[in-house]
């Protein structure tokens, strides 16, 4: 049996749209304040002799601050290190084995830190 044609079946069929969900606020608004307002319109509407003029430090800015003197020793490893190239070169830097010297190092370094 031949179907019958609908009036639809000429045509493209319909897109389907999505209605867009009302967005959720999860960023941070950035506001202005009346203060802040009012402190640029002031600046603004200042003459330039006014924003030119030099301003006076602050009071904590004319102390002195103290200056920090960091100390940095050498890591154990460090240590040992110089003293085995000490102890090769006290030998003349000839013969002898690096491993021998990188032990007495070792032994002579934590016997100095243990006492």
């Amino acid at each position: 049996m031949p179907r019958t044609p609908k009036s639809t079946d000429g045509e493209a069929p319909k897109k389907r749209t999505r209605t867009a969900a009302p967005a959720t606020e999860t960023s941070t608004k950035v506001v202005k304040s009346k203060a802040a307002t009012t402190k640029a319109s002031k600046a603004q509407a200042a003459p330039a002799e006014t924003l030119a003029a030099p301003v006076a430090p602050a009071v904590a800015e004319l102390k002195p601050k103290p200056v920090l003197e960091v100390v940095a020793r050498p890591s154990i490893e460090e240590r040992i290190r110089l003293r085995a190239y000490e102890i090769y070169l006290r030998r003349g830097g000839r013969g002898g084995s690096p491993e021998q010297d990188w032990f007495q190092a070792t032994e002579e370094i934590y016997g100095e830190s243990v006492a």
